[in-house]
């Protein structure tokens, strides 16, 4: 079993209104074997108490800090839309000249002209 003190806290260390709480984080690893007649059965436990203390602080951002937040949310949705409709668009586009058969495109997108002697 190893053992990991922690400390949890609300609101910014320091400030009036901060609460904490120190408990601790367990982890358990379980082995098993067979005995024999020279083994003594029984359940051993091992523990390690790990030499960190693990610090939880747990704080609310800003008004201001939420509304930046939010805008850059929204704006990346509509940068991935945007490329997604033109992703769209130039495949419709390219599946579109496939589609078309018989009809001879020239080099730069014209139409071939055709010469009957």
């Amino acid at each position: 079993m190893s053992v990991v003190p922690t400390t949890y806290s609300v609101g910014h260390p320091g400030a009036s209104g901060s609460r904490s709480i120190t408990t601790n984080q367990y982890a358990v690893t379980q082995q098993s074997r067979e005995i024999n007649e020279q083994t003594i059965p029984g359940i051993f436990f091992k523990y390690d108490i790990e030499p960190i203390l693990l610090n939880i602080v747990e704080t609310r951002d800003s008004f201001f800090v939420f509304l930046i937040k939010l805008v850059n949310i929204l704006s990346g949705t509509l940068v991935a839309g945007h490329w997604g409709f033109r992703l769209s668009d130039w495949f419709t586009e390219v599946m579109g000249k496939r589609r078309r058969s018989g009809v001879s495109q020239g080099m730069l997108g014209n139409k071939g002209v055709y010469h009957n002697d």
